[in-house]
């Protein structure tokens, strides 16, 4: 369908994704394990938990441990299942009671591990305020602007680059480059091959589909589902605003810090194209030309990075 091959076009073409998969961190483990856990609680969920529930627990589990900001998921998990006891106590107790005990031994493990007891203090992250990267002071212009001439103009969000502070001081023109390319510098291609720069400027131009297909999803009709992994998204982006503001550096206000919402934020990117296409007829088309250029351009981006 629709709505599937736009999900996959977004988990299988956006170069920043597909770059990170080839890294050995704890994001593409991460989003990988989110994908799978959010599949058996949902598969789990309509069939009030009688299945798929110890495969769900587990790899959520997994996710939690991780890492640490996978916590929206696990949040998700137990606001499922309240949901379901509200409605049918006697077949989600047994469940609940396990998660409950599960969840409480996943966190000690993880509040065990991040225990530094010379400093006598817990560090849940490894991160800090890095040299030349500093957002302060934060205002509300670093929220609210998004500086696209500035990001075709460049074709990229090199995190060290002094020259393109519009991009890295600013939080949405930030996280939309690093959602295509990542925090890299690609000019060492680029000095190899002009066309890998025009190739960029299109991918930017052409993953405007995205935002589009995020507002599209938020003028749609939603269920409680749909309401569930929204407040699982507002909650994730709450973290990273306390993230932001406790470690305010750029490399902190990565795209990739959402690997764990990887695929909801797929989700709602198809969801809402598809209630454009379908309000909107005369769309469809032009939809369809652009996801299969967006696909074009980007096998382009990795075919040219390989070749040189």
């Amino acid at each position: 369908s629709f709505v599937q091959s736009c999900t996959m076009v977004f988990l299988g073409f956006m170069p920043s994704l597909v770059y990170m998969s080839s890294r050995i961190n704890n994001d593409p483990w991460s989003a990988a394990l989110a994908l799978i856990t959010l599949y058996y609680l949902v598969a789990s969920y309509q069939v009030q938990w009688q299945r798929y529930f110890y495969r769900a627990l587990i790899f959520c589990s997994l996710l939690f441990l991780t890492k640490i900001s996978s916590l929206v998921i696990e949040a998700l998990m137990f606001a499922l299942l309240i949901a379901s006891y509200i409605k049918q106590p006697e077949k989600t107790s047994n469940a609940l009671k396990l998660a409950v005990l599960t969840g409480a031994v996943v966190l000690v493990n993880t509040i065990y591990r991040a225990y530094y007891p010379a400093a006598e203090s817990l560090a849940m992250v490894n991160s800090g305020i890095w040299p030349g990267q500093d957002l302060r002071p934060i205002t509300l212009s670093y929220f609210f602007s998004f500086n696209l001439p500035s990001l075709v103009s460049e074709a990229q969000a090199d995190i060290r680059g002094s020259d393109n502070l519009s991009i890295t001081r600013s939080f949405l023109t930030y996280q939309y480059a690093t959602m295509i390319f990542g925090e890299f510098d690609y000019s060492y291609w680029r000095n190899q091959s002009y066309w890998l720069f025009f190739n960029m400027q299109f991918l930017i131009i052409l993953a405007l589909m995205v935002p589009l297909g995020w507002i599209g999803y938020c003028c749609k009709q939603k269920t409680l589902m749909d309401w569930l992994f929204i407040a699982t998204v507002g909650f994730s982006f709450i973290l990273l605003l306390r993230f932001i503001f406790s470690y305010p550096s750029v490399s902190n206000t990565d795209f990739r810090y959402h690997a764990a919402i990887l695929f909801m934020l797929a989700y709602f990117f198809a969801q809402g194209l598809n209630a454009i296409r379908v309000r909107f007829p005369i769309t469809q088309k032009p939809l369809k030309i652009c996801l299969a250029m967006f696909m074009f351009f980007s096998a382009t981006f990795f075919t040219t990075l390989i070749r040189l």
